[in-house]
């Protein structure tokens, strides 16, 4: 009868990259089609989507100051964002310096690629 209300998982301290990668990238095709379908930074979509600006936000030519409202750099914007890619690593089960580079890599990629 003991048995029957324990639950014991053996996976349960297994890291899930596979899943932590899917949650992930779920928020961040919704925060990125909310920030593609409402453009409130007008500055941020004076270049086209294309190679050669990629190349030109690597070299340094292409990055600017963030013009986004106080609203999109203060609370809830980029830190409930950063928060939400954080909390999806730890739980999964990354450790806390994982979960940092994660939600660090998904910012950068944001940043850069959209």
């Amino acid at each position: 009868m003991k048995k029957f209300f324990s639950y014991t998982n053996q996976n349960q301290n297994k890291k899930r990259y596979l899943r932590a990668t899917i949650e992930s990238s779920v928020l961040f095709v919704l925060v990125s089609a909310y920030y593609w379908g409402t453009r409130t930074a007008a500055a941020d979509f004076h270049y086209d989507v294309s190679f050669n600006t990629l190349k030109k936000k690597f070299s340094g030519e292409a990055i600017l100051f963030d013009e986004d409202p106080i609203g999109t750099n203060s609370f809830p914007g980029h830190p409930l964002a950063g928060s939400y890619y954080y909390l999806i690593a730890r739980n999964h089960n990354l450790s806390r310096i994982e979960s940092f580079l994660w939600s660090f890599a998904l910012a950068s990629i944001h940043e850069f690629f959209y």
